[in-house]
């Protein structure tokens, strides 16, 4: 009766259980193709050293999802055009800053001009785990008008590679982001994002 209950019951789990596990899965779900997956990885070391695996393990399995997925990007229609990329996700902790980290070094590496701009202003983390330390002035200080947007991009310490942090914690991070005046930095800001 027990084997049986155990059974009943994680039978009845896995019907409930709604994730996503496969890349197959993900593409019939959206209706969009999958450009590259990348493996998550478990933790062990500082947040530096698992953020920065496309420079840290150039030939490991992470850096290599990115090498893909920027290879696939190269490949679409019209690449020329698409320069400017988004990472962003619905709550914090899903891997933001790894993304946009090691896709921007990445590039970087490929010989691309890039600049990787920190908008997170709520829980800033690329100036963190590129230098150890908020950086400023950043975005929320050229967003307010108090530093130039040449002042504020800083040598990310990487050949092509450039950063703009976020800077300081903004009172306001909506308010500043809903500005014209984050066009005209995106605009502005030339290279790849």
């Amino acid at each position: 009766l027990g084997l049986a209950l155990g059974f009943g019951l994680a039978l009845a789990l896995h019907a409930l259980d709604n994730s996503i596990k496969t890349v197959e899965q993900a593409e019939h779900i959206t209706g969009l193709p999958v450009l590259a997956a990348v493996a998550a990885r478990k933790g062990g070391g500082s947040a530096k050293a698992r953020s920065l695996d496309s420079v840290s393990n150039r030939k490991g399995p992470i850096g290599e999802s990115f090498r893909s997925l920027r290879a696939s990007l190269a490949m679409l229609s019209n690449a020329d055009a698409r320069r400017s990329f988004l990472f962003t996700s619905a709550i914090p902790s899903e891997g933001k800053t790894f993304c946009s980290t090691n896709f921007a070094i990445t590039l970087s590496q490929q010989g691309f001009r890039t600049l990787i701009i920190d908008a997170d202003l709520r829980k800033p983390m690329v100036s963190t785990v590129l230098f150890r330390e908020n950086r400023k002035p950043g975005l929320t200080e050229v967003l307010a008008g108090q530093a130039t947007l040449a002042e504020a991009i800083i040598p990310g310490g990487i050949d092509n590679l450039s950063v703009l942090t976020a800077g300081s914690r903004a009172p306001n991070p909506a308010e500043l982001l809903a500005t014209p005046r984050l066009r005209e930095v995106l605009e502005g800001g030339g290279g790849r994002v």
